[in-house]
């Protein structure tokens, strides 16, 4: 159809929609509103912001995929083949992958980390064990060396799982049941069956919200 064609050909990616510098989207809006340092850092200067995905923000990614485009779940999902350390530890890698992902950069397909391990787990370290007014809130008492050795022992797999996986949401085979309950209620509700179940035809065109495949990059290398 020819309003198919037209917004296929106009179409851009979501990965350069979030290059465009001048653009103002309403969360940059907001932001600028709630915090001026904020907003000068992110989309003035360019400084990468690493946000945590919620497990709702997840479950929801994962209700729209199914009922859209079941076939792209490869990629831009990861079944997760190793468990997520609990408590501390759990924090620990979570900050580690997101220090990680701040000085890093695409090089040639492939993820080149601009900082050395010892700098990155430092960091991590210093964002885990210290609140921002310098108390001591996790791993009490243990040092740096003690910590990397817990780590090498109960954190290690999962973040290389991560760190291979870059570009995909990582998920659990729970969360994916979780979903795929859902989007069989939402195909089955009175409510919303009707648009759930909804097909391109001769009267309707349907056009997804999540068009663009997520590309996934290669394991990162270190340039030191």
């Amino acid at each position: 159809m020819q309003l198919t064609k037209r917004v296929e050909s106009d179409r851009i990616t979501e990965t350069e929609y979030r290059k465009i510098r001048e653009r103002l989207s309403y969360s940059s809006i907001k932001l600028f509103d709630n915090d001026r340092k904020k907003f000068y850092e992110e989309c003035v200067m360019g400084i990468k912001k690493v946000e945590k995905q919620s497990v709702s923000l997840v479950l929801g990614s994962l209700v729209h995929l199914l009922l859209g485009n079941p076939d792209e779940f490869d990629q831009k999902f990861h079944i997760a083949q190793v468990t997520k350390p609990k408590g501390q530890m759990g924090q620990l890698v979570d900050n580690l992958f997101a220090r990680t992902l701040q000085s890093a950069e695409v090089v040639d397909g492939k993820l080149v980390q601009q900082d050395s391990f010892p700098t990155l787990f430092a960091d991590a370290v210093q964002r885990t064990k210290y609140s921002f007014e310098g108390e001591e809130i996790a791993f009490m008492k243990k040092d740096e060396a003690k910590i990397l050795s817990m780590f090498e022992a109960d954190g290690q797999l999962y973040y290389d799982e991560l760190l291979n996986t870059v570009g995909k949401t990582v998920v659990s085979i729970p969360t994916i049941d979780q979903a795929e309950k859902l989007v069989n209620r939402l195909k089955a509700h009175p409510y919303t069956a009707e648009l759930a179940n909804l097909q391109s035809g001769t009267d309707v065109e349907c056009f997804n919200e999540l068009p663009s495949p997520c590309v996934a990059l290669s394991p990162y290398r270190s340039k030191q």
